[in-house]
């Protein structure tokens, strides 16, 4: 009766050698099945089913093996592959063959509408002085806003402001001791401001 040894390993392929080294065969000599209750049990390792091949499913395998083509070299090494930020690959490597070019397909010089451009990629880099110029024009306008309102008596309008510019508006008028509201929908709203319920000024 042929031997049958239960082991166990890191991976398929450790377990696999463990069995042959125990066994005193090759590798290829080695047939195995998997211990389907050790993975079930959502163990971390892998534990086969090992015994020895019989002479003639070792021959057979390893003619099998030696008529198949070689494996392919196209196939790209994690060293020719770039991290795109999100735990994949992708193989920046010229391709051969196809259309577009002797790179194939796209290849790295063209888009999917045609040659692509050398417009810099990526998210928009903000100047800091910019948006603190703009930051303090929106303020002084929420200032003038309220000035005309204290004056008025009136209720007025800043239209169209993101939610930023909102946070911004309703600080220098709460900073007023009047009163703002955010009105309509989306992104973008107004900001109604108005004299509060009860005020004197």
């Amino acid at each position: 009766m042929n031997e049958m040894i239960h082991i166990e390993g890191d991976t398929l392929e450790d377990a696999v050698l463990a069995a042959a080294g125990a066994l005193g065969v090759e590798r290829d000599a080695v047939e195995f099945k998997y211990d389907r209750d050790h993975l079930a049990a959502g163990a971390n390792t892998v534990k086969i089913f090992a015994s020895k091949k019989s002479p003639e499913a070792i021959a057979a395998a390893r003619a099998a093996a030696a008529a198949a083509p070689p494996p392919s070299t196209d196939a790209p090494r994690r060293d020719d592959r770039r991290d795109d930020g999100r735990g994949r690959f992708r193989d920046d490597r010229p391709r051969g063959g196809g259309r577009g070019g002797p790179g194939g397909g796209r290849g790295p010089d063209r888009g999917r509408d045609g040659p692509r451009d050398d417009r810099p990629r990526g998210p928009r880099v903000r100047d800091p002085e910019l948006d603190k110029e703009r930051d303090e024009a929106l303020k002084a306008r929420a200032r003038e806003v309220v000035a005309t309102v204290v004056a008025s008596g009136t209720a007025a309008v800043m239209p169209n402001l993101n939610s930023f510019e909102r946070h911004l508006v309703h600080t220098i008028v709460a900073e007023a001791g009047l009163a703002s509201v955010s009105i309509g929908e989306g992104l973008r709203k107004d900001v109604q401001i108005s004299v509060k319920e009860g005020s004197s000024s």
